[in-house]
């Protein structure tokens, strides 16, 4: 197998991953939009759903709510949106969930979905600032994922006199990035959480 082809997997996984968990996890809301994004995906997704469901450890409620995804699949439902839509959007309403283990999957498969995805997590920040952990938390996976567009850039103006430091810091090194685009794309650029972004000198 490829370096291709083992890549596109782990990027399969982690975002099957994500989704999957997010059934775990009885939230209404939430469910939906990992059905869709995981109907979206259609017949790659069946593998997954099926060791999910002969895994002993699966709650009865979260192994039915596998099951009818898996059914609605096999009747040939697809929602409108395609896989990446869905995915965003169930990743989104994975991040105000106060469950470690769930925001982190998200985080990595929203990494997943590369530099274009940051800009989505900018204006979701933007828009629930007035809830200061789930504005941190969407910045922070914004950082490890890439820089911002312009659009991305200007919308980060309004949070740089957030009240919380936290995002303060997040807005103005995401900001940072996006105006230093050399730096970035050449590996000269260091992010450190709660840390300034410092440049540092190119490998030999």
């Amino acid at each position: 197998m490829n370096d291709t082809n083992e890549a596109s997997q782990r990027r399969t996984a982690a975002i099957l991953a994500a989704l999957l968990d997010g059934m775990r996890i009885q939230d209404g809301p939430l469910n939906l939009k990992c059905c869709l994004a995981l109907l979206a995906i259609g017949d790659g997704a069946i593998r997954y759903l099926n060791l999910l469901i002969d895994d002993r450890g699966t709650r009865p409620t979260h192994r039915q709510r596998l099951r009818d995804i898996v059914a609605r699949i096999g009747r040939k439902e697809r929602p409108r949106q395609d896989a990446v839509e869905c995915g965003t959007a169930a990743f989104l309403e994975e991040f105000p969930i106060s469950d470690r283990r769930i925001n982190n999957l998200a985080a990595h498969a929203f990494a997943q979905l590369g530099e274009g995805s940051v800009d989505r997590l900018i204006t979701a920040a933007v828009l629930n600032r007035r809830k200061s952990g789930y504005c941190e938390r969407l910045l922070s996976v914004a950082e490890r994922i890439g820089r911002p567009s312009v659009e991305g850039y200007l919308d980060l103006a309004c949070l740089l006199t957030h009240r919380r430091i936290e995002i303060c810091n997040l807005a103005a090194r995401l900001q940072w990035r996006g105006t230093n685009e050399s730096a970035w794309s050449e590996g000269r650029v260091v992010a450190t959480p709660g840390a300034d972004l410092v440049e540092t000198s190119p490998s030999p």
